[in-house]
């Protein structure tokens, strides 16, 4: 999903509860994807969990939280 700046945002759910996150990986800024239960960067092979949180570098912090809510039934920036 992208929001209205263009930026790619990954959407994971766990216990009810949605997450955002600004799928820019912080390493060298490639865009992270799912890959099963963790998202993983094509450039350099970071993985990350589905929280944000880094599994393996060379990322050097979390992906980036996004607020969000649900309005309506959609998904929106909160």
């Amino acid at each position: 999903v992208k929001d209205s700046t263009g930026r790619t945002l990954l959407i994971t759910q766990s216990g009810g509860k949605l997450t955002a996150l600004d799928a820019t990986c912080t390493h060298m800024a490639c865009t992270v994807a799912p890959d099963g239960s963790k998202l993983q960067c094509p450039c350099h092979g970071s993985q990350y969990q589905l929280t944000g949180a880094v599994i393996q570098g060379p990322a050097p912090a979390a992906l980036h939280n996004v607020a969000v809510k649900v309005t309506s039934g959609q998904v929106v920036l909160a």
